[in-house]
């Protein structure tokens, strides 16, 4: 645009008295002065230009109260600008700004400045004096430290200080007590003031990517916090487990300790191996006295079902005075144990691999079993123990070869006799002395907890109602929230088995999980259920659980049946067939391959499209296609599935996975629009191997579509990081190695991944192909697309948090003077049916501008419910949404237009963040939050739960499909 041009608009704007003028992204590099004759302007935005210098004119616009410069070249303001006097939002986001005008302190109504991306290395005097600011955004500046009298904004709201430089936060931050947000991602904090407890209007707390390794007490009084981001920070244990477990969890277990705490001397001793080595009578003769060894040992014992507990207290290697107590678990040795022993494989653990010499290093499976150890937890310590040391054949291990082949899991080598008691001292030795240097070992805990925790786990009965814990927690003054906090912990410490969320499992704690688990491997030991392919008839559990003949085997009561069945469920193991009263065990389907839908076609059905991707695997992880199977049994089509693939359907798209070799996984997906289908399918592998196989290292490869020159298929496989690379480098077009052909990078990677960010003009663009779809192939295209980008829309919210429903409308209802009237209605996220749900309304009353600072959340939310509701009223979509919501959308759609001035000079005010939303859009989602807790404290959101998904992502669930997530207890036959 000319300086004519620019001259014409100001003109104009002038003769209309415009309020509103938004020359961003116009070429500008100069303003010139007679943008002072704007005196009745209100906002003026002028991101992403290239001005260097602004007039002194400025300073004329008296009425403006919206200045946004983001993403220019400024070095400097001119004192002018401290003259606006009614200057209420000031963005000067990614500028060259390595100081401030003094004159900028005049700005007594200023209540937002951002100053993100600049070069600021203090936090200076004039911004200082700016007392009124509720908003002040200084991230990604050169900030070493912050003023002790920041606490001169006594009515900032938001702070966002991420991406400095800062070793510190003073105390004096206690004493901003209306702030809402803090972030201070991405700095050197190694510790936080205590004072940062008297924040007790906090809501959102953002320390991810510092160098924490503890946390003050007095952050559990944070009573208002929703959301507190802890990622890549050093912290240790127990803090793992809680920050897996969310924000409630973090800051009850913090609160717990301003009580009465404790250090703890806890761990977990694991004996895995293969059957018949001796690792139950290795455990009774370490638990035994020295002079009573031999007295323990049974010659030929029984062989373990499932898992064996016990405990074996130690004194500290390092003060006498300490005890180190060691929970034993003795794992069954037999192959169809393995997969589901994996889960209770975990870190903070000891672990004993036994073998037996006689039997070779090979036949004890030696490097297989560390194999396993290592994929599930990669930071595992090992001690390896040879057995029956008497014996005259010495152990033969190659120890060296295994320590170089995996490095820091190895933790010594024993020989020991367990009937003569030789070699039972020294292992304890390394056993004690390996334990001592668990990471919890010495952590706080609550007396308390440690108490409800001991009185439970004493109880006799394998299982106690949820109710029965609860009376068992309130002897020791647990709350509920410390209670289930509690609950959490154990569980994913694997000390019991509990599944809260589940409707059918809630009311039930497992406290001797080996109960469970030698349940679960009958059914897998069950001839019967194997002939049948995997079918396990559920008239035939009474026979499997209390009717069986063997002598060593457990029976268990026909009210525990349908629980157990519901645990197979929630452990991977099986499903449900639908319209049988029967179940699907994944480790027990046959070997056989069988023919496939498209291996008996001619030819590929016309329009379709294939998608195909390689997981190369370093290792093989032990029952990767069985839980596939299982976790996709809602895509599976008519039960076609085997030992190294399965078929599924979804749609009218077809997908496949499978097995080429033991460390090569296939995903394949054909149909008319298969990218959707694909995209939750490949996700579903990347989200099981990062829960399962921690210590899994794996590459997506896409497949070459090329040609070699005699003909043949090209067999090459590019690198997904690799083209990704290329597309962020906007490299088009790239020729393969093998076949010389030149491939599209965007075409190859279509369906590999979601857009690096939801935007409003894919929305836009798939709005306006479904108004003019002419085909039904067409329709199903933009339904496709539509639901990869509501899914990439969800997906990046949960970042932000995962605490409250994400999609909504939002409409005025009526007038007054300052304040208006607007309802807001909750939609359910069931993909392709989100819907607005039955007693999901609130009321409010707000003002215009505080909502303007939802608009980049709001806008988003509605253009994509505006495309649900479009697919939702083409032929042959479900009729799920009634007119009344199409005009509900139009409502919102015009007040988010009302909106706009303020919103788009906000411009991407802190850029894109990780998440996938801008930081404009996150910083409003989280201003949505807390409104929407204000409006529903009780947090019951009309009855929606969350739940997660196989591919690794979190919905919000309207009871009205509440079954299609969580089945409830099965109805077995008496």
């Amino acid at each position: 645009m000319t300086q004519e041009d620019v001259l014409q608009i100001i003109d104009e704007a002038a003769r209309d008295e415009r309020d509103t003028l938004d020359l961003s992204e116009e070429g500008l590099t100069a303003l010139p002065p007679e943008i002072g004759q704007l005196q009745n302007l209100r906002t003026l935005a002028l991101n992403k230009n290239r001005l260097a210098a602004l007039p002194p004119e400025i300073g004329q616009l008296q009425n403006l109260r919206t200045l946004a410069l983001n993403q220019n070249q400024l070095t400097a303001l001119p004192p002018e600008i401290g003259q606006l006097r009614n200057l209420r939002g000031l963005w000067l986001y990614r500028n060259q700004l390595a100081r401030l005008p003094v004159e900028i302190a005049h700005l007594e109504s200023l209540r937002k400045l951002v100053l993100s991306g600049n070069k600021l290395d203090t936090i200076a005097p004039e911004i200082i004096r700016l007392i009124n600011l509720t908003s002040l955004i200084v991230a990604d500046n050169a900030l070493l430290s912050v003023p002790p009298d920041l606490s001169h904004f006594t009515k900032l709201q938001i702070l966002h200080l991420a991406g400095n430089a800062l070793t510190a936060v003073p105390s004096e931050i206690g004493k901003l007590t209306n702030l809402l947000q803090l972030s201070v991602q991405n700095n050197q904090l190694t510790v936080l003031p205590p004072e940062i407890g008297q924040l007790q209007s906090l809501q959102f707390l953002d320390l991810e990517g510092n160098q924490l390794t503890t946390l003050p007490p007095e952050l559990g009084q944070l009573r208002k916090l929703q959301k507190l981001d802890l990622k890549d920070n050093p912290l240790p244990e127990p803090y793992p487990d809680f920050i897996k477990r969310g924000t409630e969890a973090v800051l009850t277990y913090l609160r717990s300790l301003q009580k009465e705490s404790t250090p703890q001397y806890e761990a977990k001793l694991l004996l895995v191996g293969e059957g018949n080595v001796g690792k139950t009578s290795l455990v009774e003769a370490m638990r035994a006295e020295p002079t009573k060894r031999s007295g323990v040992f049974v010659k030929d014992r029984t062989t373990t079902h499932g898992i064996n507990l016990g405990r074996l207290q130690l004194d500290h290697p390092g003060d006498q005075a300490k005890k180190l107590t060691l929970n034993t678990w003795d794992f069954g040795g037999q192959e169809v144990y393995r997969v589901t022993h994996q889960f209770f494989f975990s870190r903070r653990s000891l672990y004993l691999l036994v073998w037996w010499p006689r039997e070779g290093q090979e036949a004890g499976a030696v490097e297989g079993w560390l194999k396993r150890i290592r994929l599930r937890v990669p930071d595992a310590r090992v001690i390896l123990v040879s057995t029956h040391a008497d014996e005259p054949r010495q152990p033969e291990l190659y120890y060296a070869k295994l320590d170089r082949r995996f490095p820091g899991v190895l933790a010594g080598r024993h020989a020991v006799d367990c009937e003569s008691g030789n070699g039972i001292d020294d292992l304890l030795e390394t056993v004690a002395a390996e334990a001592a240097k668990l990471p919890q070992m010495g952590k706080l805990m609550s007396v308390h907890w440690i108490a409800a925790r001991d009185e439970a786990l004493a109880l006799e009965q394998p299982q106690i109602s949820r109710t029965g814990f609860n009376d068992i927690a309130g002897r020791h003054e647990l709350d509920e929230k410390e209670t289930e906090t509690l609950l959490g912990l154990l569980h994913d410490l694997g000390r019991i088995v509990y599944y809260g969320e589940d409707e059918g499992l809630r009311d039930v704690v497992v406290i001797r999980p080996e109960w469970l688990t030698k349940a679960i491997g009958y059914v897998l030991e069950d001839k019967a259920t194997r002939e049948a392919k995997g079918e396990l008839a559920h008239g035939r559990l009474r026979k499997i659980w209390i009717e069986h003949d063997q002598p060593d085997w457990e029976r268990y009561d026909t009210k525990y049946h349908p629980f157990f069945l519901r645990l197979m469920e929630k452990f991977d193991i099986s499903y449900r067939i639908p319209d049988q009263e029967a179940s699907l065990v994944g480790q027990l389907v046959p070997d056989e391959r069988p023919e496939l839908p498209w291996e008996t076609e001619s030819e590929t059905p016309k329009g379709w499209r294939e998608l195909s991707v390689l997981c190369s695997m370093g290792d093989q992880p032990p029952g990767i296609v069985s839980w596939l199977t299982v976790r996709n049994h809602k895509y599976s089509w008519e039960q076609l599935h085997w030992r190294e693939g399965v078929f599924l359907a979804h749609r009218g798209q077809e997908g496949l996975f499978e097995l080429l070799e033991p460390t090569e996984l296939r995903l394949t997906v054909r149909g008319r629009s298969p990218d959707y289908f694909f995209g939750l399918l490949r996700d579903t592998v990347t989200n099981l191997i990062r829960s399962r196989w921690e210590g899994l290292n794996y590459e997506l490869l896409v497949p070459c579509p090329g040609t070699k020159k005699n003909g043949d298929a090209c067999d090459y496989r590019f690198g997904l990081e690799d083209l990704q690379g290329l597309r962020e480098d906007e490299i088009q077009d790239h020729r393969c190695i093998r076949c010389r052909e030149v491939q599209n990078v965007a075409l190859l990677l279509t369906g590999l991944e979601a857009p690096i960010s939801p935007t409003e003009r894919k929305l836009e663009e798939i709005l306006r192909y479904v108004k003019t779809a002419a085909t039904a192939e067409q329709l199903e295209q933009q339904r496709s697309e539509s639901a990869t980008q509501m899914r990439t829309l969800l997906n990046a919210l949960s970042d932000e948090t995962r605490e409250c429903p994400r999609l909504f409308t939002i409409v005025p209802t009526g007038g007054g003077a300052f304040r208006e009237k607007f309802e807001l209605t909750l939609w359910c996220e069931h993909p392709g049916e989100e819907h607005p749900c039955e007693d999901g309304e609130y009321t409010f009353h707000q003002t215009k501008e505080w909502l303007a600072d939802l608009g980049p959340y709001l806008s988003i939310v509605a253009t994509s419910l505006r495309v649900v509701v479009a697919l939702a009223g083409m032929p042959g979509a479900d009729q799920i949404i009634e007119k009344a919501t199409s005009k509900q959308l139009e409502s919102m759609e015009k007040f988010t237009k009302e909106l706009a001035p303020s919103t788009k000079a906000m411009g991407d005010e802190l850029g894109s963040s990780i998440s996938g939303l801008t930081r404009a859009q996150g910083s409003a989602f989280r201003q949505f939050h807390s409104l929407l807790l204000e409006l529903d404290p009780n947090r019951k959101w009309a009855g929606m739960r969350r739940f997660p998904t196989a591919a690794g992502d979190y919905l919000w669930i309207c009871p009205e499909h509440h079954r299609e997530y969580d089945p409830g207890l099965p109805k077995l036959p008496q």
